[in-house]
């Protein structure tokens, strides 16, 4: 027997997750991959030294050497969206963060200290300074603050300020304080922010996004939907500006010291360089989406935080620009997966779509015909085009993630429920995860795309939050509804096993379905909680499901119970699963980072050398057996191999021969073929196409009982790549036949 295509590995323990863990066992290191950098920028600002700020999803992250180099700037600071910052006149930095109230830096942002007393709310959209240098704070929900140095705390400043929702605020050099709110218009206060007046004549939106102060004294007012209006800081007569930017969603105004104009949109920046009276779209490299900020004050250049994209440059007022966006690693890693020739795709919350053609190490942008930045599933089909499942619909590439279009029908996946009838939301989880950071970035998760998957007769399943689960047979190009609905239509998790059931997470438990999706079955049974992550198989199709209250549980074929698999587990949320032939189950948790299991979740270890962040949303194994880590805000971590020595627990035979359905499946490149035998044995497998043609022979000899696992690369006896489609494998004895089905997508 030629074993240079194919290895036989021996097997003597009673699970197969024993057994793999004695011959393969593997300690895991995580190193941080060059990438997927960019994601959401919501402020920037240029400290002391010109050093550069950002305030991200994530924190803050800082570069001194404008843009070029990022490193996250975490000490002091949670893991939280960072919606504002202000540089002090004594060099000290504040962070508004949605969710953790405001944070200080003493030391040019290097480290933070919490600076909030005396705040009612923990949700601070905007910070100014009035002319004589006193901080004011604008919130979500409780108005305006204003900092007294000598309690050192924050006191409500809300007189007359009718609308609590405070999205804007801005100075003159006159004394004069101004808020935008999203409801009500601007107000003015002329003494200090005690005491607030509307200042709305003439101005015809109440929905403010952004405030601006011209070097002319000019007020400038940044709306949603309706454009720029301007009036001087005394007399609050509102005018259009420009009927180059009515209707423009206006997200920021920065002026120049120059006198020019720019703003943000959610179609980039324009530029106006005779005081507002024209514009002109200046997007030249910059492919992105929204610009939510806008840094005119650097010497170093105009600086552009996207939505999507992370950090642009600009050196020449806006004509060009070029993404300075390296080790900004503030991308939240949704789902990896490969496609035939290797290449690796990232789906990013706020990043959209990365691509890596070395193994991981590297990654870009690959977003052309994206209108969503908000990627948050992955899969191949069988034709080996890429879908990508978004919060705007589903999308579909067939050059690799070079260009994208939209696939299946904007009606189907856009139509979102009804108020009355959305759910709360989880606590936690995945789901709880990206609503956090949705909210400061206007992202609406009520329905669409939350996963996909694929089983071995090419059948496409789409979970929805809010449309139960869809099924298309012609690549993804047209959906309907399964046969049966659910119990519940709002999909938190969606998998399929090799025995081709379909696995479905919903806001009331675990479905499953046996027939494809034409009926469907409850299976709640064991578990405490009902808040579904993620699942994933043993080559034996046991199931196991991440949870947010429970950790992992576990289902045995043919069982309706789950049972608790969580010893070690520290009752950690759990985001992700994983299995690996090499290195057992994974689990990535909220909180804890990664844990290991070799004996099917029954015990687990901490597996977090190297890894930079503590909460894991995606797991996914290569074709080449390395292990991928997506974070929650740095990116993604690929595994580094350091061979352990493990000794062997005694013998235990197998009671009866059996064929197992290949793991993974469908798959590419290669996939594993696991058989019992109770006795020593004369044994063949080989595999067929469905005219009954022989492929090749993988066994062909006399073995000793055990389990025995078989690795197939999808190549025939010639050592020729064979094509995507459905294979038959076929093990034989002198007593014993039997045969399964394997799918193979190039």
């Amino acid at each position: 027997m030629n074993y240079s295509k194919t290895w036989l590995c021996v097997a003597t323990a009673a699970s197969l997750f024993i057994h793999t863990h004695l011959v393969c066992a593997q300690a895991i290191r995580w190193q941080q991959m060059n990438g997927p950098f960019g994601g959401n920028i919501a402020a920037l600002i240029t400290g002391e030294n010109g050093t550069l700020l950002a305030g991200t999803t994530v924190g803050v992250f800082r570069s001194p050497d404008g843009g070029i180099n990022w490193q996250p700037s975490v000490q002091g600071l949670p893991i939280i969206p960072v919606a504002t910052l202000r540089l002090l006149p004594n060099g000290d930095i504040l962070a508004g963060t949605f969710g953790a109230g405001i944070f200080i830096s003493t030391d040019n942002g290097q480290s933070w200290h919490i600076h909030s007393a005396g705040l009612t709310s923990q949700f601070i959209i905007a910070m100014t300074l009035d002319a004589a240098g006193n901080a004011f704070a604008g919130s979500q929900t409780d108005g305006v603050f204003k900092f007294d140095p000598e309690s050192q705390s924050w006191q409500r400043s809300n007189a007359g300020l009718t609308d609590p929702a405070v999205s804007a605020l801005a100075s003159d050099v006159l004394g004069n304080l101004f808020a935008g709110t999203r409801n009500s218009g601007v107000f003015r206060s002329i003494d200090g922010g005690h005491s607030w007046q509307p200042f709305n004549n003439g101005l015809p939106t109440r929905s403010i996004a952004a405030l601006a102060v011209t070097a002319t004294n000019e007020l400038l007012a940044g709306t949603f939907g309706e454009g720029v209006f301007r009036t001087s800081s005394l007399s609050g007569n509102w005018s259009l500006v420009s009927t180059d930017l009515q209707n423009s969603f206006i997200l920021n105004i920065a002026p120049d010291s120059a006198g020019a104009l720019f703003v943000g949109t959610r179609k980039g920046v324009m530029r106006s360089i005779d005081n507002g009276l024209t514009w002109q779209t200046v997007n030249t490299g910059l492919n992105v989406r929204n610009v939510l900020a806008l840094n005119a004050d650097s010497q170093q250049g105009l600086f552009a935080g996207a939505q999507l994209g992370g950090v642009f440059k600009s050196s020449d007022a806006g004509d060009s620009w070029e993404p300075v966006n390296r080790g900004l690693s503030n991308t939240d890693v949704l789902a990896v997966t490969e496609t035939t020739d290797g290449t690796l795709f990232a789906g990013s919350f706020v990043g959209g779509v990365f691509r890596s053609e070395d193994s991981g190490l590297n990654w870009q942008a690959a977003n052309q015909g994206l209108s969503c930045p908000c990627a948050l599933s992955l899969l191949v089909t069988p034709t080996g085009a890429l879908l990508a499942a978004t919060a705007e619909g589903l999308f579909k590439s067939t050059n690799n993630g070079r260009t994208w279009s939209v696939v299946g029908g904007t009606a189907t996946f856009n139509q979102r429920p009804t108020i009355a009838n959305q759910p709360q939301r989880p606590q936690a989880g995945r789901l709880a995860l990206l609503q956090q950071a949705a909210l400061p970035l206007a992202v609406s998760l009520s329905a669409n795309i939350t996963t996909l998957a694929l089983n071995s007769q090419g059948r496409i399943f789409a979970g929805t939050f809010g449309s139960g689960v869809l099924i298309s047979d012609d690549d993804g190009e047209s959906w309907q509804s399964t046969p049966a609905s659910l119990p519940n239509p709002f999909v938190t998790a969606l998998a399929v096993n090799g025995r081709d059931d379909v696995f479905v997470g919903t806001l009331d438990g675990v479905s499953r379905s046996v027939d494809a999706g034409a009926h469907w079955e409850n299976i709640n049974a064991g578990l405490a909680t009902l808040d579904i992550n993620d699942f994933t198989f043993a080559e034996d199709n046991t199931a196991f499901v991440a949870t947010n209250g429970s950790g992992v549980c576990r289902l045995v074929p043919e069982a309706t119970s789950w049972v608790q698999a969580n010893t070690g587990l520290d009752n950690l949320p759990v985001l992700s699963l994983a299995m690996s032939f090499g290195d057992g189950l994974l689990a990535g948790t909220t909180g804890g980072g990664i844990f290991q299991s070799f004996n099917r979740g029954g015990t687990w270890s901490p597996v977090n050398t190297g890894l930079g962040s503590d909460t894991i949303l995606s797991l996914f194994v290569s074709g080449e057996g390395m292990l991928f880590a997506g974070s929650n805000g740095s990116g993604i971590f690929r595994s580094v191999r350091l061979t352990t020595t493990v000794s062997s627990p005694p013998a235990s035979v197998p009671n009866r021969f059996d064929l197992s359905q290949n793991y993974p499946n469908p798959f590419n490149p290669e996939t594993r073929i696991t058989f019992d035998l109770p006795t020593t044995t004369e044994v063949t497998l080989a595999v067929y196409n469905l005219l009954g043609q022989e492929i090749v022979t993988l066994v062909d000899e006399q073995l000793p009982a055990g389990q025995k696992t078989i690795r197939w690369d999808g190549k025939d006896r010639f050592g020729r790549g064979v094509a995507s489609g459905v294979y038959v494998y076929k093990l034989e004895t002198g007593e014993f036949s039997q045969v399964r089905k394997m799918t193979l997508l190039r």
